[in-house]
C-alpha cells in the first residue's frame, strides 16, 4: 500500500513541477498547484518537499534562477529584460542571483562568453 502511495505523490508532484516549468514568470498559487496534484493545500507543500528534497519556495527560486542562466548564457536580453522574465524586480533578481550563484548576472554572463 505505501508503494501505491509513494508513487501517486510523486506523479501529482510531477504535474505540478510541469506547471512551475511552464510558468516561471508567473509562478502558480498554492492553491492552483495543490488542486492540480488533487492532494490539499496543507498537505500538498509537505509531498513536495518529501519526493523533490526542497521546500516549494526554495525549487521555485531555483527554477527562476536556472531560467535566468538560459537566458543569460543563450540570449542578448538585458539583465532587467530578464529580471522580468523570471518573475523578479531588476534590483531584487541581482541580489538573489548573487547570493545563490556567488556572482551577479553581468559577471556571469562575461564569464560564460568568454569560456565559449
Amino acid at each position: 500500500m505505501k508503494g501505491i502511495t509513494v508513487s501517486k505523490h510523486r506523479a501529482a508532484v510531477q504535474k505540478a513541477l510541469n506547471m512551475i516549468e511552464a510558468r516561471v514568470q508567473d509562478p502558480p498559487s498554492l492553491g492552483e498547484l495543490a488542486s492540480l496534484s488533487g492532494l490539499g493545500r496543507t498537505y500538498f507543500p509537505f509531498v513536495f518537499k518529501e519526493v523533490t528534497g526542497m521546500s516549494l519556495r526554495d525549487y521555485f527560486t531555483q527554477t527562476r534562477i536556472n531560467k535566468a542562466k538560459d537566458l543569460l548564457n543563450d540570449s542578448d536580453l538585458r539583465i532587467k529584460q530578464i529580471a522580468y522574465k523570471v518573475g523578479f524586480r531588476t534590483d531584487y533578481f541581482c541580489k538573489l542571483f548573487k547570493k545563490k550563484t556567488g556572482v551577479n548576472p553581468t559577471k556571469w554572463r562575461k564569464v560564460r562568453s568568454q569560456k565559449s
